[in-house]
């Protein structure tokens, strides 16, 4: 069985802004815990990698569609674990509507519940 990552940070990644959320157990629950970030590197190197090692997060997962995740990869790596993806790949589908206005699901797939989508395997 592969190990799941219980305490994982995902940033999605803007031009001027980064949202991140932390997952995180808390008791026999999930525990979630937003913040907004700029994207300066002085605001990269020492809030967001400061925030994300006092929740004692080890996987960071990163979500862009242009090159504005490089300054935080760069800012990021020497402390964890890093994961680039594109958005088509991390969201759940979106249905759609078919001739006659039945909902179709993407391919056949079912969404996850958006606790799920922050648990990544290595």
């Amino acid at each position: 069985m592969e190990p799941v990552y219980r305490c994982v940070a995902g940033i999605d990644v803007h031009k001027k802004m980064l949202a991140v959320v932390i997952r995180r157990p808390a008791g026999d629950s999930v525990e979630y815990i937003k913040r907004k970030f700029g994207t300066m590197k002085r605001e990269i190197d020492d809030h967001l990698a400061a925030w994300l090692r006092e929740h004692r997060v080890n996987e960071v997962v990163m979500e862009s569609t242009a090159q504005y995740w490089r300054p935080v990869w760069y800012g990021l790596e020497a402390h964890f674990a890093l994961h680039l993806t594109h958005p088509l790949k991390t969201r759940a589908p979106r249905p759609r509507t078919e001739p006659g206005g039945q909902r179709v699901i993407f391919n056949g797939v079912v969404a996850s519940p958006p606790a799920r989508q922050l648990e990544c395997r290595p």
